[in-house]
Formats: C-alpha cells, sequence, structure tokens
C-alpha cells in the first residue's frame, strides 16, 4: 500500500501569534504525548465527520449535508499529513513519534475511509436518492457523485455482487448525466451592456491566497481567509472590474463566503472550479484547482480543462469563457493557475502547461481578442522556458520594455512568510524575495485589433505586513476592441 503522507508536500513549521495577523495561536505537537493527541484528533475527525453523513437518512442527504462535509474533511486530511511529514522528517525531538503517527494514521484511513463499508453505502444511497429526488439534478453535484462512485473502483472487488451491480448501473447512469467541473451561481447585479462594443472592460487577475487551514501561514504568512475575506471583496469592489479571476479559492467554504460579499455586484459566478472531491482511493486526496471566476458581463461556453501534466496531486488547469455584451462577443478570457514551486522539473512542467494553454487558444479562433491570466508562477526574468513562450506568443503589457523592477512593482513576495518564520524563531533572515509571477497577457495582438493596459492594484505593503490582504497584488487590465470587431 503507497504511504499516503507521500502525497503531501506542504511544509509546516509551529504556528504562533503573529501581531496584528493571526487572530489565535496554535502550535505543532512537539512532544510524544502532543503527536498523540493529535492524532486521536485527527481520527476523531473522520470518525465524526463519517458518523453525521451516516446518521442523515438518505432521503433526507443534500449536498449541504453530505458533499461539502464530505469534502471539506478531505481538506482535513491533507492539513493532518503535511503537519506530521514535516515533524517526521525535519529536526525534532518528536520525529520518530510523527513518523509512527503517520503509519497509524495511514492504516486507519485506510481501513475507518476508504474500506468503510457502512460509509461507501451511505454514499451510494445518496447517490441513488438524487437519482430519484424531485428536482432538477445539478451538473455539479452530478459531477461530484460521478467522481466519488469512479473512486470505488479499487474496492469493487471487495462488494458483494448485488451491490458491485448498483455500483456499475450507478456508474453508468452518472456518466450519461449531464456535469460540470463547477458550481454556477446567479449573482444579484443585471448584466452589464456596454453603450458601444469599442467602449473598454476590464479583468482583474488576483492570487487571493485562500488556501485551507494553517498552511496560509507558509504559503503565503498572511491571516486566514476567514479574516480577511471582506477585506479582499473590499479590493475587488473599489477596483471596479468587469471580470475577476481568482486564484487559490481552494475551499468551498471560502468560495461561498466570498460570493455573499460579491452577490450584488456581479451577474454570474463559477466557483469550485476543479474540484477534487474525497473518494475511496487514496488517489483522490489533494486539492483543487482554486479558481473563481465573475462577470458583469453574459458568459458563454465555459470550460474546465485540468493540464496533461502536473508535479503535486493537485487539480491544475484552466477556465475558458466567452464574455458577451447583449449579443456581442467582447473577449475569450482563460483564467488559471501553473505549477507552483520549484521542485526539479517543474519549470519544464509549467511551460508544458502553457503550451497547452496556447494550443487551446489557437484552436479557439481569432474571432474576438483572447486573453490569459493568472498566477503562472514563471519570475519575470528567470529565464524559464515559460518565459519563452510569453514573449513568443503574448503581448505582455505590464512588463512592455522592462529591464528591471523595484518594491511596489512586484506581484508576489515571500517577505510575509518570512516574517511569519522570523516570528518564532527560525534563524533564517526577513528578505522580500519579489517576483513578478502573475501576468494578464493578450494572445497575438497583432491579428487582434485591440489594445490592452495593465496597472498594478496593491493588495499589500511590506511595511504594513499586518494588514496584507494577500501576498500577491492584483493586475487590472483594461482591454480595448477596435472597429475590426
Amino acid at each position: 500500500m503507497k504511504l499516503l503522507s507521500q502525497l503531501f508536500f506542504w511544509p509546516l513549521c509551529t504556528l504562533s501569534l503573529l501581531p496584528g495577523t493571526l487572530k489565535a495561536e496554535t502550535s505543532l505537537p512537539l512532544t510524544s504525548e502532543k503527536v498523540g493527541e493529535y492524532l486521536l484528533r485527527a481520527q476523531g475527525n473522520v470518525i465524526q465527520t463519517e458518523e453525521k453523513i451516516i446518521a442523515v437518512p438518505s432521503s433526507a442527504k443534500t449536498y449541504a449535508n453530505t458533499l461539502r462535509p464530505w469534502n471539506a474533511l478531505g481538506n482535513d486530511i491533507l492539513l493532518n499529513f503535511s503537519i506530521l511529514t514535516y515533524l517526521a522528517q525535519g529536526n525534532f525531538r518528536a520525529a520518530y513519534d510523527a513518523y509512527q503517527a503517520i503509519q497509524q494514521l495511514q492504516g486507519f484511513l485506510y481501513y475507518s475511509l476508504i474500506l468503510n463499508h457502512e460509509m461507501q453505502s451511505a454514499m451510494i444511497d445518496y447517490a441513488h436518492s438524487v437519482l430519484l429526488a424531485d428536482r432538477i439534478p445539478d451538473p455539479y453535484e452530478n459531477y461530484l457523485i460521478s467522481c466519488i462512485l469512479d473512486s470505488c473502483e479499487e474496492i469493487k472487488p471487495a462488494m458483494i455482487p448485488h451491490e458491485r451491480q448498483q455500483l456499475e448501473r450507478l456508474q453508468s447512469l452518472y456518466g450519461a448525466a449531464v456535469k460540470t467541473p463547477y458550481l454556477y451561481l446567479k449573482g444579484g447585479a443585471a448584466e452589464k451592456i456596454l453603450p458601444s462594443a469599442q467602449d473598454p472592460f476590464t479583468v482583474l487577475n488576483l492570487n487571493t491566497c485562500f488556501l485551507p487551514g494553517e498552511l496560509v501561514y507558509v504559503h503565503g504568512g498572511v491571516a486566514l481567509w476567514q479574516q480577511r475575506v471582506e477585506a479582499i471583496a473590499d479590493k475587488i469592489i473599489s477596483s471596479g472590474a468587469d471580470v475577476i479571476c481568482l486564484q487559490e479559492m481552494f475551499t468551498e467554504d471560502a468560495c461561498h463566503a466570498l460570493y455573499e460579499e460579491l452577490k450584488e455586484h456581479y451577474s454570474h459566478f463559477y466557483v469550485a472550479i476543479g474540484p477534487r472531491p474525497l473518494g475511496f482511493s487514496p488517489a483522490t486526496f489533494g486539492l483543487p484547482s482554486g479558481l473563481f471566476v465573475a462577470s458583469k458581463f453574459s458568459v458563454e461556453d465555459p470550460h474546465f480543462t485540468p493540464f496533461a501534466v502536473t508535479g503535486y496531486q493537485m487539480n491544475y488547469g484552466f477556465f475558458d469563457f466567452v464574455i458577451k455584451s447583449a449579443d456581442t462577443p467582447l473577449a475569450h478570457l482563460y483564467s488559471t493557475h501553473l505549477q507552483s514551486l520549484n521542485e526539479e522539473q517543474f519549470p519544464q512542467i509549467r511551460a508544458a502547461e502553457l503550451m497547452q494553454i496556447i494550443e487551446k487558444m489557437q484552436n479557439d479562433g481569432p474571432s474576438v481578442p483572447r486573453i490569459a491570466c493568472g498566477d503562472f508562477n514563471i519570475p519575470w526574468g528567470s529565464g524559464e522556458p515559460g518565459e519563452s513562450l510569453i514573449r513568443a506568443y503574448f503581448y505582455d503589457d505590464y512588463n512592455h520594455g522592462r529591464t528591471e523592477f523595484s518594491e511596489g512593482q512586484q506581484t508576489c513576495t515571500d517577505y510575509f512568510i518570512d516574517r511569519f518564520f522570523a516570528s518564532i524563531g527560525h534563524p533564517q533572515p526577513i528578505g522580500a524575495n519579489l517576483q513578478i509571477i502573475d501576468y494578464a497577457l493578450l494572445f497575438q495582438p497583432a491579428a487582434l485589433g485591440c489594445t490592452i493596459q495593465t496597472v498594478l492594484i496593491p493588495m499589500n505593503r511590506l511595511s504594513e505586513a499586518e494588514s496584507a490582504v494577500s501576498d500577491h497584488n492584483g493586475l487590472l487590465t483594461t482591454v480595448k476592441r477596435s472597429s475590426a470587431f
């Protein structure tokens, strides 16, 4: 059996109070006793979640009381393994205890979750009840259920014939059902219509750093998403952006919370894009794409495409769609988050992912301007293979003519992460590590007959770390089409 902890790569360290930023103190289990307590809590959370779902009668099960807590459990499991793996691999007194806890948690999950017959039956009964329900099927719910049913392939041989037949029948029915790997939510604002198709419109790109739980401290150095959601919404609203393309919106709760803040300002929302629902297989553990889109214009032909190559068990991919003013198409947008971090071969992976987007853009044709935006994780000036692709296929207004950049022009910084580590006594110095890794790019501008202008929207200041809304700054792009369209 594959070691489940190998699926998780996020290192964690002791978590303590950052003045004015983190509202609660948390610490890692650094002793044998604390590791044991941590393991018991992790196991208890799994049991409690399963018991709550199982206790709900099949006829009363809903997306809210079944699938959302089930998916949230997947995030909790990721956190548990991340913390224990860091301790086991680090120079801690409790390293061996953490390693043993990983083995115990692995075995516990294998028998209490993956091979939990009662839980399997509850989810299969739920899948059956959704088909019988007197309501219009939800394509997003269909997608999640289909993924969970497909995850049962590894355990199918252990089922009795009747259960196997029921599973296969449901797999067939859901395989033919209408499914979307995203959740559509209707906003309260009326659709925007431009007086003229040549009038400008704006697109805001932003990595929100809404990571699950304690991961945000060491992959952003900012506060929990729950403490920043209103501030993020205020920044988005004040930007006046017609379309927003967000990254690292990793939890469904975060998506719904931001939707509530923005729903009266936008007409259409596409959230929980590229989900990775927890299933009855270790291969299902991981993160969704984290993409989130909202638009004041009408939206046509939305699609999520997973990347063919990724480095981690995260649903990296891109979400593309056409925005329209009345019946007039304005632009084809492609929102993405390329492979993060800098392990071996990751620069090549990022280039392959960007090339997959480029090929889709080429196939989509030049009828409207095509714009790619997102956290590309390709540092400007790094010489990565992806930089050559950007220069060859795109016009990059924000970096056009750039030879260098200084503080205040970066789209991302590690300063807040370094500050966090310094607050817990880590010996490394605090450095800014300023980078431009977020982009808003116009595809093949010579053939498009339009112009773009991109400016930075500050989300943080190094001198005011306590009020950082994200470790990334936003990019606001104004698009103006010529009369050629």
